[in-house]
């Protein structure tokens, strides 16, 4: 029976390193995945998921079993993303490369099925790619929530928690966003 993220903060309270890096490898490519959506820049992303990780662990021994585990972590997760947008906003700069592929080969993209036509892959990179930019060009509130729901599966509840904010300022941002998101893909719907 594996052990719940729960029990691992427990372990990690009491010291216990095996615990954390288990914790971290359970999560690290999820953690990755969402804030690669939210920065769309693999090498800032590594620095806040580490990040992330070090605050887990250095607040370990005042973590509360309450909630989900998985919620905690992306509030914390998101927090820092958000910190991270506040700060390239205040310095303006923008990165002109892009890699779509981090050293273990993850994608910051949709996953694609491994058996597909040649056609078809074409046609999902560039589906792909379009969404992506699409989501580049949200707003930092609405791409979060976005990446939260469709892209994590969290329910309006949970995100609302994640962002400390109501619900209905969640289901408005998913339903601003969407609209946008429509908008600016109607050329590939």
């Amino acid at each position: 029976m594996e052990i719940t993220d729960h029990e691992l903060m427990r372990k990690i309270k009491d010291g216990d390193m095996p615990a954390f890096d288990t914790l971290v490898r359970r999560w690290e490519h999820r953690l990755y995945n969402v804030v690669c959506k939210i920065l769309s820049d693999p090498e800032t992303t590594k620095d806040v998921c580490q990040d992330t990780f070090l605050k887990i662990y250095q607040t370990a021994k005042k973590y509360r079993p309450i909630g989900h585990f998985e919620t905690w972590l992306y509030r914390i997760a998101v927090n820092r993303s958000i910190n991270e947008l506040k700060k390239r906003k205040r310095h303006q700069t923008y990165s002109l490369a892009y890699d779509d592929e981090d050293e273990k080969g993850t994608f910051c993209h949709n996953l694609i099925d491994p058996e597909p036509q040649p056609d078809e892959i074409v046609q999902q990179n560039e589906i792909a790619s379009c969404i992506q930019d699409a989501l580049k060009n949200l707003p930092a509130d609405q791409r979060i929530v976005v990446i939260l729901r469709h892209y994590e599966g969290l329910k309006f509840q949970q995100i609302a928690e994640v962002l400390n904010c109501p619900l209905g300022t969640v289901k408005s941002r998913i339903y601003s966003a969407m609209d946008q998101l429509k908008m600016m893909l109607k050329h590939i719907i």
